[in-house]
């Protein structure tokens, strides 16, 4: 019976090699091994990037957003500076606040998304008036760049806020803030 549930163990542990995807198993009994699947989606995977490209083109520049101060082209302009981050070779530090909290909040975000009105790193913060057409062609172009460096395109350097991470974990971030703010936007 033990070794029948090491066998069954194993075999979920396996799973485990499909570094897009996360499983997990749950034990409730010596005899049965329950597992499901639990999916996050990474802006790597093709159907993902495909639904985001989807979400993008719905956006107009009469979008309104539903929180926050920026207006659309401001927050093309957001999501494109996040992805230049994510791909750049320039070196970065780690900020102490990060240190202290950055772990945790990694977690959490990469399981749950963004809250409204989540705090920005000041290098991505929009201000300015923005062309909505360009911005908007930007963002095509580095979506398009960063699916296509896959995780050798993606920077190694620390994250300011989050620390080091993960290529599984930078796509899955970038997953996640395109989908927070195409949500701020309804779409």
């Amino acid at each position: 019976m033990l070794l029948e549930l090491a066998g069954r163990v194993a075999h979920i542990a396996g799973f485990f090699e499909n570094k897009t995807q996360q499983y997990q198993y749950l034990i409730l009994n010596e005899n049965k091994v329950y597992d499901w699947f639990v999916y996050n989606p990474t802006l790597l995977e093709s159907q993902s990037y495909a639904t985001m490209l989807e979400r993008l083109e719905k956006l107009t520049p009469q979008s309104q957003a539903g929180w926050g101060k920026m207006d659309v082209a401001q927050m093309m302009a957001h999501l494109a500076g996040a992805l230049e981050v994510a791909m750049s070779s320039k070196p970065t530090s780690w900020s102490l606040i990060g240190r202290l909290f950055g772990g945790a909040a990694k977690r959490q975000i990469l399981s749950t998304g963004f809250s409204k009105n989540s705090p920005t790193d000041d290098s991505i913060k929009i201000k300015d008036t923005r062309d909505f057409a360009q911005e908007k062609q930007r963002l095509l172009t580095l979506l398009e760049r960063f699916k296509q460096g896959g995780e050798a395109g993606m920077t190694s350097q620390p994250n300011t806020f989050f620390g080091p991470m993960t290529p599984n974990e930078r796509a899955r971030l970038q997953y996640q803030h395109l989908d927070h703010h195409f949500k701020q936007f309804g779409v």
